[in-house]
This record gives structure tokens, sequence and C-alpha cells, in this order.
């Protein structure tokens, strides 16, 4: 796997693992080093398959 891959994987479940503890998605997005809410979200929909949304919907129920 080349590098970039693996690093945008880590942040992408470092970002997983802060919207399942509450976290908004600004705030994760920022916190990966995402430069907004919007390349976060396409991000995260292209690793996962979900999105950052729906992660924190399951997390909350």
């Amino acid at each position: 796997m080349p590098p970039a891959r693996w690093l945008r994987r880590e942040r992408i479940r470092l970002g997983e693992r802060l919207l399942t503890t509450g976290s908004t998605v600004r705030t994760a997005a920022a916190a990966c080093g995402f430069s907004g809410p919007g390349p976060f979200i396409a991000a995260f929909r292209s690793e996962t398959g979900s999105t950052p949304g729906a992660i924190r919907r399951t997390a909350a129920t």
C-alpha cells in the first residue's frame, strides 16, 4: 500500500473514533488534518462507504 493511501486511511480511522465519541464532523475533520468538512466527508465516504453523519447517528443510539 502506498504511504499516502495508508496515511489517508489512518486519518479516516481517527475521524471515525472521534465521531463515535461525540465529536462533530467539523471538529473531527480539523483534528484529522482536513481543510474542512467537505473534503473529510468525501474521503470518509470513499474509504468507508458511509458518511460521517451516519456514523455519529449510529454511535448516538
